[in-house]
């Protein structure tokens, strides 16, 4: 089939087919092939394994993927640098009132309340010191419409401790209503 389509002498094409060991078990071979002088010259390389870590790639990050958008807490990847979203879920959309665009275009810092920001930055110094994987907290976001809206925060670290150009992932919680019932009760 593929050696058949060489329309030129020296023509490599590439293909995939598939083998049947005498075990029974299927192996996939990718080869290399050009013509020359009446003579195929060929080449194969078994990729059993690497299309088989590819479509386990795959699904992971599909159910990385639908995780993250289906969770029933707010989700966001930040850039741990810059202190911009990456990524934000549903969730995290609704707890602050604006839109994922909207969010993408802001940093942690834009929604941070001013009194709670030195301690986000003092957590975000000692990611990229290396000193910390991850940290919890409680802080206070600024909504859209300008209300506060307190959070449990869990922050984890993507990558190595000390990357600077990493990112870190924040799973937040809206916890407004048992500070203010806490408030009410004091």
């Amino acid at each position: 089939g593929a050696l058949a389509r060489m329309r030129t002498p020296m023509e490599v094409v590439a293909f995939v087919n598939r083998i049947r060991q005498r075990d029974g078990n299927f192996r996939l071979l990718e080869w290399r092939a050009t013509a020359r002088d009446d003579l195929v010259y060929a080449t194969a390389r078994d990729v059993t394994d690497q299309r088989l870590a590819e479509a386990e790639l795959r699904e992971s990050e599909a159910r990385f993927r639908a995780i993250f958008e289906q969770a029933a807490v707010g989700v966001a990847e930040v850039d741990l640098e810059s202190g911009q979203f990456q990524r934000v879920n549903q969730r995290f959309c609704e707890i602050l009132g604006y839109s994922e665009e909207e969010l993408r275009k802001r940093t942690f810092q834009d929604i941070t309340h001013p009194e709670d920001l030195p301690s986000s930055v003092d957590g975000l110094k000692k990611f990229v010191a290396g000193d910390v994987a991850e940290y919890t907290c409680e802080k206070r976001y600024i909504h859209k419409d300008g209300r506060v809206v307190w959070v449990s925060l869990q922050v984890k670290l993507l990558g190595k401790p000390g990357q600077i150009s990493g990112h870190f992932v924040s799973v937040i919680q809206d916890i407004t209503e048992r500070k203010d019932a806490d408030e009410t009760l004091r």
